[in-house]
């Protein structure tokens, strides 16, 4: 039986790449069910269809979900739009 139990370092540099993964995947789930049950105000139709992927499709059901329904929010892209971008420069127009 092939096991990284056999090579401990290997087994910790695995564990250190795998669970920065797990959490975020969790937080992402967990977020994403809360603005399901709270600040979504879709139908009733687009919210049944968001609940199989967001129940089955653990790993990339919430990430779809954060992608098509809760970045395209109204009330998230206002906020968002507001929020200070302290690391992007304004652009100069060139001159010839």
């Amino acid at each position: 039986m092939n096991s990284l139990s056999a090579f401990p370092l290997a087994l910790s540099v695995a564990r250190a790449i795998i669970l920065p993964g797990v959490l975020g995947s969790a937080t992402l789930s967990i977020a994403m069910w809360y603005f399901w049950f709270n600040f979504d105000k879709s139908s009733w139709a687009s919210k049944a269809f968001w609940f199989l992927p967001l129940y089955l499709l653990l790993p990339i059901g919430p990430a779809l979900y954060c992608f098509f329904v809760y970045l395209r929010n109204a009330d998230v892209a206002s906020v968002v739009a507001r929020l200070p971008d302290r690391h992007v420069r304004p652009m100069r127009e060139q001159q010839f």
